[in-house]
Order: structure tokens, then C-alpha cells, then sequence
């Protein structure tokens, strides 16, 4: 959804800019397939456009990256960031969820190892 309304600026938009940017989220391919930018590389996120970020973002989650995909979508300004601000704080979440999960497991793998004999 984001991606649709990329082209919407900051201060909004007109019926007729939603709609072209609606028509050029249909025209443009997705360069998902391939790696948009290379990941490796600093980027410089102010100059790139809101589909090249959602594009990447959504080439991070195809390469299980949902940290980076965080990082790229907060990025975003306007009407994208505006839409995607309900994904972004269910991201978020995940990622606290995980690593809460992580420190669980190893808390109780460190009592495990204190509790056995010999150790």
C-alpha cells in the first residue's frame, strides 16, 4: 500500500495525484526480484525516492532481514510513511518479541548448565 501512494509528498495530496501515483505504482516493475541497491553500499536515503525505499524493503524481508526493512521504512515521509506506520510499530513489536524471546532461552540454558553436576 505504501508503495501506491509513493508518490504523495509530504503536504498531501489532490484525488487526481492519488490517483496518479496509484497508476504509477501499476506501471513501474517490481525490482524486488533483484537487489535494488546493494545492501553493502552506503546509501544515502534522503535522495532516494519513497518506492526505491519500499522497494528495498521489501527485498530486505525477502532476504529475512525485518531489521533492515524497519530501518528503510521509517524512512519514508509523507503519505507512504503515514500508511505504513501501522506495519512499522507491528514490526517493531516482533523484533522486541524476539529478542525478549532470546534472552528468555538464554537465561534459562545458563541456569540449566549451573544446575547440572560436574559443571
Amino acid at each position: 500500500l505504501a508503495r501506491r501512494v509513493a508518490g504523495i509528498g509530504e503536504e498531501g495530496g489532490s484525488l487526481l495525484g492519488y490517483g496518479l501515483s496509484y497508476l504509477q505504482s501499476l506501471l513501474v516493475f517490481n525490482l524486488a526480484d533483484r537487489t535494488p541497491i546493494d545492501i553493502s553500499e552506503e546509501v544515502e536515503l534522503a535522495k532516494v525516492s519513497p518506492t526505491v525505499l519500499v522497494n528495498m524493503a521489501k527485498h530486505s524481508l525477502d532476504q529475512d532481514n525485518l531489521v533492515r526493512a524497519v530501518q528503510l521504512m521509517t524512512q519514508l515521509k509523507g503519505e507512504p510513511a503515514r500508511v505504513a506506520t501501522d506495519w512499522v510499530a507491528e514490526a517493531r513489536l516482533t523484533l522486541e518479541t524476539k529478542q525478549a524471546v532470546q534472552a528468555i532461552m538464554l537465561h534459562s540454558q545458563a541456569n540449566s548448565c549451573q544446575n547440572m553436576p560436574g559443571v
